[in-house]
């Protein structure tokens, strides 16, 4: 589908943009740009200096036979009230083998009091999931993983394998050759560090393709429908590209806290979604995982049995986050940057931009248009909260600015009115959302950003969501100034800044 802001979809599927970021244990949001690494630990990597970090964001991998594994050893947080996590990622060049890239990444979730975290096996595993063999060492998984979702270009992280060098669980009737699988496995095995993981879901993003795991039989199903919205390629071709470009990628994993009605459980409602170019792509709806309980799940051996398990799942109450990859004889160049994770029921927020501004006249934006904010954090799955401006907090806007010796942004001296330099005046009406510029004499500037964050409403009752947890992420606004009258105003269009994100303290 093209991507439509104002849909209830819209944020179900996991939306959430803009950057903000803490270290500090279970507080929102959060965001990362990955320019920097000094905010995350190394767990390994096949030869030293292939993970580096620059303007482009993390590159993991670029070459063959490669495996790495990255966390933020600082962030821990909390799972009670759920989570979004989104982050853009570029996968170009790399080396075929058939007709397929190889092998990808994964971003992992673990239990937050691994203090030592080590990483599963490399090539079709993603580092996440075990390896057992049948002659040699078996490999464990990720140290007390929980989730690995993994963008799955060769197709080996979903399947079956059953090799002298490579034994794993997986889908058994999947199509062997296919790849473009994104791919969720679930947690390790406390008792057996060889066995768990389990494929939860694995869904094909060019073809019709689709494989869940009915947690209560063990039994794959492929009748839940698959990619919602224009189908593509997960390598995109391109090491950075802007969003509504062709070649650009950002994933969001929303995991929602709510109650099943079929199951009578409490747990997670996982939804996954990719923005491809100018398109949202919906690829997982509402997958439910229980807080607590039991996965069934089929096991294969190295001795070449394939018994039913039972494997026990507890959710931690707090989590932490790292990246892995791998290739083979297959392989792929990629980026991540500009992660982030927010409390759903955050407000929402839009970079935009706004051409064609007189650059010597007053101008009066409305940078809320886009945005929007809720009323309660209960989830229900037929009847999910509704999104409107109406719930926002006008009062609780905020100008931002950005500080270039620390690369942050920080709140400004006056949170409704921002004083530039050489530049002009922004006033901020807490009225109605309006804000005015006002340049300087003889203005000459090509454009200007400025930047905000905005809060809920508080609610009439229910959980509290207009505290500075709940805040929005920060929105950028950019000006581009004409000396011309146009003949028509275009309407804004609706940008994101890539990877000149920064980090937020």
């Amino acid at each position: 589908m093209k991507i439509n802001r104002r849909t209830k979809i819209y944020f179900l599927l996991g939306l959430v943009v803009g950057l903000n970021s803490t270290l500090f244990y279970a507080q929102y949001p959060y965001s990362n740009s990955g320019q920097k690494g000094d905010d995350f630990k190394l767990i390994g990597e096949s030869s030293p200096g292939l993970i580096t970090y620059t303007s482009k964001g993390i590159k993991l991998v670029d070459g063959q036979h490669q495996f790495v594994g990255i966390y933020l050893d600082q962030l821990s947080f909390t799972t009670e009230k759920g989570f979004i996590l989104e982050f853009e990622f570029g996968l170009d060049q790399g080396r075929l083998e058939g007709n397929k890239y190889g092998d990808g990444i994964s971003v992992v979730l673990f239990d937050a009091n691994e203090m030592h975290p080590q990483t599963g096996d490399k090539g079709g595993a993603l580092g996440y999931a075990h390896t057992q063999r049948k002659n040699g060492n078996h490999t464990a998984g990720f140290s007390k993983g929980m989730f690995g979702l993994g963008l799955d270009l060769y197709g080996s992280y979903k399947r079956t394998m059953n090799y002298n060098d490579e034994v794993r669980n997986g889908v058994g009737n999947a199509r062997e050759n296919d790849g473009n699988f994104v791919v969720l496995r679930g947690p390790h095995n406390p008792n057996n560090l060889y066995e768990g993981y389990p494929v939860l879901f694995a869904v094909n993003t060019v073809q019709n393709l689709n494989y869940y795991l009915n947690i209560d039989n063990g039994k794959f199903i492929s009748t839940q429908s698959g990619v919602v919205g224009k189908r593509f390629s997960i390598r995109s071709g391109r090491e950075v590209a802007n969003p509504g470009e062709e070649g650009y990628r950002k994933i969001r994993v929303a995991f929602i806290p709510g109650f099943d009605e079929a199951s009578r459980k409490q747990g997670f409602f996982i939804s996954v979604n990719i923005v491809n170019g100018s398109y949202d792509s919906s690829i997982v709806r509402n997958f439910f995982v229980p807080k607590t309980g039991i996965i069934k799940y089929g096991e294969q051996l190295a001795n070449e049995t394939f018994p039913d398990r039972r494997l026990n799942i507890a959710m931690p109450a707090s989590m932490k986050l790292g990246f892995t990859g791998g290739t083979g004889a297959a392989s792929i160049r990629a980026h991540i940057r500009n992660i982030v994770l927010v409390l759903p029921f955050s407000p929402v927020v839009q970079d935009i931009s706004i051409p064609n501004v007189i650059r010597t006249r007053p101008f009066v934006c409305e940078p809320l248009y886009s945005a929007f904010g809720y009323d309660t954090n209960v989830f229900k799955l037929f009847d999910p909260p509704s999104p409107s401006t109406v719930f926002l907090d006008f009062a609780s806007f905020r100008f931002k600015i950005l500080d270039e010796a620390t690369k942050t942004y920080v709140v400004n001296s006056d949170p409704h009115q921002l004083v530039v330099p050489n530049v002009g005046t922004y006033s901020y009406n807490v009225n109605n959302g309006e804000v005015t510029f006002s340049p300087v004499p003889n203005f000459q500037g090509d454009s200007h950003t400025f930047y905000y964050d905005i809060k809920n409403k508080k609610p009439a009752e229910g959980v509290d969501i207009s505290t500075e947890e709940y805040r929005s992420t920060t929105a950028s606004v950019t000006l581009s100034f004409t000396d011309d009258i146009p003949l028509y105003r275009n309407p804004p269009l609706i940008v994101n800044k890539g990877v000149k994100k920064i980090r937020e303290d």
